[in-house]
């Protein structure tokens, strides 16, 4: 099991976020009552754990290219809906997040006696404390969808200054549930929804932060906002699978 001294992680406190808008993302996630509404809301029940069950599958395909006993970043780890997934499927997992409240829920989520458990931590995904290419793998989930574009890559880059590849989600809106808020939208019945990245402003963004995007996944097509991107570095070699832009 990869080990890290929780001590010697920076406390995050994001430097690009506006300062109004830092505080009240890493306040929100540090409220014990948010944090432990937080898996009951999203997951306990038949529609989200449905969604889960799609996220981890497209998860295993987007990390194909990681052998076992792998160095992975799970970033931000939240309650541990991965983590423990990722380390009992064999990689030697670092799970990180700004909160130390998640990381609480995150560690109760498991036994700390399993062989593999996960090096929990609390850190700053714009200034990680390790070296370069440390991981084979950051998995960053969940993150995306709360941050404007310069802050997205600006962590992105972050993640893969520490790993050889990342697997990134982003919000898109080619759902029912985007369609269905749309039309209440101009229907006058709801406010304006969240924005969310079309695949022309997807593929702006990865052309602008400089690595070459390897697979583009689908969660649950009509069903889940998210998409999955593996990221490589231009230098290194294909990491399985066809490119795609």
């Amino acid at each position: 099991m990869h080990v890290m001294n929780a001590d010697t992680i920076a406390v995050c406190t994001p430097r690009i976020i506006p300062a109004k808008a830092r505080d009240r993302v890493a306040n929100k996630y540090r409220d014990d009552v948010v944090v432990g509404r937080y898996d009951t809301s999203r997951y306990n029940h038949f529609r989200g754990r449905l969604n889960n069950w799609a996220a981890w599958r497209a998860l295993r395909q987007a990390l194909s290219h990681v052998a076992p006993g792998g160095r992975l970043l799970d970033i931000p780890c939240g309650t541990g809906r991965f983590s423990w997934h990722f380390s009992r499927a064999g990689w030697q997992t670092t799970a990180v997040d700004c909160s130390e409240q998640m990381l609480a829920a995150a560690r109760r989520a498991g036994a700390a006696s399993e062989a593999n458990a996960p090096a929990f931590a609390q850190g700053d995904v714009f200034r990680l404390p390790y070296p370069d290419r440390h991981f084979d793998v950051a998995v960053c989930v969940r993150l995306f969808n709360l941050l404007e574009r310069d802050d997205r890559l600006a962590a992105l880059r972050e993640l893969a200054r520490v790993s050889k590849t990342v697997v990134a989600s982003y919000y898109h809106p080619y759902t029912l549930k985007s369609a269905s808020r749309w039309i209440r939208y101009r229907l006058g019945l709801r406010h304006a929804p969240g924005r969310r990245l079309t695949m022309r402003a997807l593929k702006e963004e990865i052309a602008a932060s400089g690595l070459v995007p390897q697979r583009r996944l689908w969660v649950a097509p009509l069903f889940s906002e998210e998409w999955l991107v593996v990221f490589r570095h231009a230098s290194a070699g294909p990491a399985g699978g066809a490119t795609q832009p």
